[in-house]
């Protein structure tokens, strides 16, 4: 049973997730994007993905072909501000159609959005491991697999039928009505930063011992 928001923004501390996921990405234009589908998901029909990321980011996985045309995109990569009330109204008209919408964070705050865009979803891979009672269909699955390609990214899947958001990032749930999806996103944060640590002096070590010898 899908328990009410409030409920699930105190388990899941959205609040939380909005400070320690992507830095690329300003923690306004993150919670921007959550608060209109929330919105949207009582005014539309349909579901969606949102895919979220910064301008440098969103044209290098365009140039690997991580993404492409899939419906029809009514946004046509014209520069926006996602906080206008133009950029709602057709986020809202792109639910009627398949595919992907691109928010491509500019250096002025504006965005670059296309929308029917297709995820490229490489045939192998990491599985998803989503609750397997709550029967999650292709959206959700291709979305986390394209996530791990896609790793500066954030995205957002808004379920056209249980009408609840998720938030994935690196192959993980990082928001979830269902808790038991959840990661703890500061341990993971956490663990990337000591193994990067580890890396640099281990580098530092084997540079030093190639001087020395």
């Amino acid at each position: 049973m899908i328990k009410p928001i409030e409920e699930l923004k105190k388990e899941n501390s959205l609040e939380e997730i909005l400070d320690n996921s992507n830095p690329r990405v300003s923690r306004s234009d993150k919670k921007r994007i959550y608060d209109i589908l929330e919105s949207l998901k009582e005014e539309y029909e349909g579901g969606t993905i949102i895919v979220l990321a910064d301008e440098k980011d969103i044209d290098d996985y365009l140039k690997k072909g991580f993404y492409g045309p899939m419906d029809e995109d009514i946004f046509e990569g014209n520069p926006i501000s996602i906080y206008s009330p133009e950029f709602k109204e057709k986020l809202g008209e792109s639910l009627q159609y398949d595919g992907a919408v691109i928010v491509s964070v500019k250096e002025d705050g504006t965005a670059a959005i296309n929308s029917g865009m297709g995820l490229n979803v490489s045939p192998v891979g990491p599985e998803c491991d989503f609750a397997s009672d709550l029967k999650f269909g292709a959206r959700h699955r291709s979305t986390k697999k394209a996530s791990y390609d896609m790793c500066e990214a954030i995205f957002y899947i808004l379920s056209e039928e249980y009408r609840s958001i998720r938030m994935i990032e690196r192959g993980d749930v990082i928001y979830s009505p269902v808790k038991e999806e959840m990661i703890d996103l500061k341990k993971q944060r956490q663990e990337i930063t000591e193994l990067f640590d580890l890396k640099s002096e281990i580098n530092y070590g084997l540079n030093n011992m190639g001087k020395a010898s």
